[in-house]
C-alpha cells in the first residue's frame, strides 16, 4: 500500500448571472482537460494524515477580496467582464458586476440565509431564501452559496461529509479524495459526490468533479496558476464547465487580499436607494 506524501500546508463566479445573459456576445473556447482518465486506482487505508493537512490549511482561510476577470460561454454565446468579489467562509459572498467602463451593473450578495440581487438598471431588489432554485434564478446556476465559495477559493470542506474515500491515481500520480456530502439545499435531502484530484507534495486540488446520487456529473472545475498568498495556495485561474446548463466559465483573479476585514454588512440586505423590493421563494 502506498504511503502518503509529505504533509504541507472556486460560479466562479459561475457566471453566474441571469442579469448578464442578455449581454452575451461571442468567443471563449472550450477548456480541454489536463489529466488522463483515471484507470489505475489504489485505495489507501488511512486517509487521516491527508484529512488533517487539508482541514488545517483551509481552516486558516477566512475571507477574500479582489477583482475577477470572467469569461463566460453559455451555449454558443459568450462574453467577458470584471467583477469586484468578496468571499467569506462558509457561505457569504458579494459580487459587484461591472460594465466595460467599470461601472456597476448589478450587485448579488448572500448573508448565509438569503440571496439578494440588486438590479441597478431596473431599480429593483430581489430577496429569496437560499435554495438551489433561488441560486438558479438569481445567479443563473443551481449552486448554493457555501458550495460557490468553496469552488472559487479551491477549498475542500469536510463539514457536510457523511463519509469519504482516499485513492491514489497511478495514471496521473495524484491523490483522489471522494466526499459524499449533503448538497446544502435545505429544501431537499440531495447528496453530492465530489472527487478531488490532489497534488501529492503541495496537497492542492487540481480538479474537482461533482456528481449527483445517480452518478450524473453536474460540473467539473480545473484549477491552475496557483498564487501563494500568505502561505495559502489560492488558484489564480479557475475553469468550470457546468454541464446541465452548458455553461463554461473561466476566472482569473487579481489584486487579491486574503483574510482582510470583511464586515457582515457587506453581505446583508441593503437598499439605500429605496428600490422596489421583490420577495421571491
Amino acid at each position: 500500500m502506498r504511503a502518503l506524501g509529505t504533509k504541507t500546508s472556486v460560479i466562479i463566479i459561475f457566471s453566474l448571472f441571469s442579469f448578464y445573459s442578455t449581454l452575451l456576445l461571442g468567443g471563449c473556447s472550450y477548456f480541454k482537460p489536463r489529466l488522463k482518465e483515471s484507470r489505475n486506482l489504489e485505495t489507501l487505508g488511512n486517509p487521516s494524515i491527508l484529512d488533517e493537512s487539508l482541514a488545517g490549511r483551509f481552516k486558516s482561510f477566512g475571507s477574500l477580496k479582489g477583482i475577477a476577470h470572467i469569461n463566460l460561454k453559455a451555449g454558443k454565446k459568450g462574453n467577458s467582464f470584471n467583477a469586484v468579489v468578496v468571499l467569506k467562509t462558509p457561505d457569504l459572498f458579494r459580487f459587484e458586476i461591472l460594465n466595460p467602463l467599470n461601472q456597476p451593473l448589478a450587485l448579488i450578495t448572500s448573508d448565509g440565509e438569503n440571496i439578494y440581487k440588486t438590479d441597478l438598471k431596473n431599480s429593483s431588489l430581489t430577496v429569496s431564501p437560499i435554495s438551489e432554485q433561488a441560486s438558479e434564478k438569481l445567479l443563473g446556476l443551481p449552486i448554493v452559496p457555501h458550495e460557490l465559495v468553496e469552488i472559487m477559493t479551491g477549498n475542500i470542506s469536510f463539514e457536510k461529509t457523511e463519509h469519504h474515500m482516499l485513492q491514489f491515481d497511478k495514471d496521473n500520480n495524484l491523490y483522489i479524495l471522494t466526499l459524499y456530502q449533503n448538497s446544502g439545499d435545505t429544501s431537499n435531502n440531495k447528496y453530492l459526490i465530489k472527487k478531488y484530484w490532489i497534488e501529492q507534495v503541495r496537497l492542492i486540488p487540481l480538479k474537482v468533479e461533482a456528481s449527483d446520487q445517480s452518478g450524473k456529473i453536474l460540473y467539473e472545475v480545473d484549477y491552475s496558476d496557483f498564487l501563494n498568498i500568505d502561505n495559502y495556495p489560492l488558484p489564480g485561474r479557475i475553469e468550470c464547465h457546468y454541464f446541465l446548463k452548458n455553461i463554461l466559465v473561466k476566472i482569473n483573479f487579481k489584486d487579491i487580499l486574503l483574510n482582510g476585514e470583511a464586515d457582515q454588512s457587506l453581505f446583508n440586505f441593503q437598499n439605500p436607494s429605496g428600490f422596489k423590493v421583490i420577495y421571491s421563494e
